[in-house]
């Protein structure tokens, strides 16, 4: 890095380190033995010099949430959160009128079902959140303190900037290299990107993962197949990706639309 601090742990060659790569497109055609997708390989490299292929998204960060002491658990695998009482609507059902304590235990696998649990389980927790950053927002206000920012400007050298943070699909990293205010390289992980990624030596990524020997469970021959199956499996990590999916029977391919 800028500071002489050896990228990847110094276990692996940091060439294709986001703060030095350069995409530059270079349309070929699709070899499903070779190169058979754009999507950019996103791999972690562990301080041992192992390189894995890795999954984003809730399940994962509510697991990691799950075993790191917070207000909704000890750090045991398990999340709780209280949800208050309603303020008294009328108009709200009777089940919502009373409190109600929603617990999550981080599954083995990460699974379909898994997946889409999480997804619904992680708004239980950002609403939680949510609501506990407006009281504090509140109590920020109260006691004058109404800065939300400082003054910046882009310095005048080059410089390297890093960034991440967690979407609702997962977790967004950005790397920029500036210059006068100027941005001379950029590149991000979204999400979808290490999910989707392709095989390499060293794996394969979640969504081919999700697919290995799973069960087809349509009534009909392989000729006939729709594909929901993987299509459930798929979309049970939120992706951001085009809106089609090719199934390869044989020597024939068969394309469905997810919409």
């Amino acid at each position: 890095d800028p500071e002489g601090t050896p990228l990847l742990w110094g276990k692996a060659k940091p060439v294709h380190h986001p703060w030095n790569k350069t995409t530059i497109p270079s349309p070929q055609p699709r070899d499903f033995s070779k190169k058979y997708s754009w999507v950019a390989n996103v791999r972690l490299v562990w301080k041992d010099g192992a390189v894995t292929p890795f999954e984003v998204g809730p399940l994962a960060r509510l697991t990691i949430t799950a075993y790191q002491p917070s207000d909704f658990g000890p750090g045991n695998g398990i999340l709780r959160v209280d949800l208050p009482k309603s303020g008294g609507a009328t108009d709200l059902p009777d089940a919502v009128s009373y409190t109600m304590t929603l617990a999550w235990r981080a599954p083995a696998y990460s699974t379909t079902m898994q997946r889409l649990l999480a997804r619904a389980f992680s708004m239980v927790i950002h609403a939680s959140h949510g609501w506990q950053s407006i009281v504090k927002v509140a109590e920020l206000i109260r006691s004058g303190k109404i800065a939300t920012s400082k003054p910046w400007k882009a310095p005048s050298r080059r410089t390297f900037g890093v960034g991440f943070t967690e979407a609702p699909r997962g977790t967004v990293r950005h790397w920029v290299i500036q210059e006068g205010g100027k941005i001379v390289n950029y590149q991000i992980h979204a999400p979808t990107t290490g999910n989707a990624s392709p095989r390499d030596k060293y794996g394969r990524a979640p969504f081919e993962m999700s697919l290995l020997n799973s069960k087809v469970t349509e009534e009909v021959g392989p000729g006939e197949w729709q594909g929901l199956d993987y299509v459930r499996a798929i979309r049970s990590f939120d992706p951001c990706i085009a809106c089609a999916v090719h199934i390869r029977v044989g020597s024939r391919e068969i394309n469905r639309p997810l919409f």
